[in-house]
């Protein structure tokens, strides 16, 4: 370095003594993220005259708002209400029962098995019982 002479802008002299020359990573990771590093160094570790990325100091997480860049998060739609007569609106329950019969005129047999079929409609609380059909073999 020329000693003595002033620091002018555009005016340098190269350090005989200088024998590293490698250059920083300019980038760090904070959160997973890619930042530029704060503390800048020229080639070798040298300062540098300028702070040139201090204006990318992350930002406080506590102070920034998502809602201005994504905007506001929108509340899922209610339900309509809808009443226990629509809900169940065609709509019942099939069960297949069966019961004896007691015969009293015949002394061959005692009772009789019947089978029948419950439906239960959930749209009125009703109950309907039917005997199916059985084919007459005479």
């Amino acid at each position: 370095m020329a000693w003595g002479l002033p620091k002018l802008p555009g005016l340098t002299f190269a350090d005989p003594t200088k024998t590293q020359y490698h250059i920083r990573s300019s980038l760090r990771y904070y959160q997973g993220h890619r930042f530029p590093d704060t503390l800048i160094r020229g080639p070798g570790g040298t300062d540098t005259d300028v702070d040139s990325n201090a204006f990318a100091l992350p930002e406080d997480s506590v102070n920034y708002d998502p809602s201005l860049t994504y905007g506001r998060v929108k509340q899922a739609a209610l339900p309509a209400v809808v009443p226990h007569w629509v809900h169940y609106d065609k709509r019942c329950l099939n069960f297949t029962a069966f019961f004896k019969q007691p015969v009293y005129d015949n002394p061959d047999e005692h009772y009789r098995v019947r089978v029948v079929n419950i439906v239960y409609f959930l749209e009125d609380d009703t109950l309907t019982i039917m005997e199916p059909r059985v084919k007459v073999l005479a």
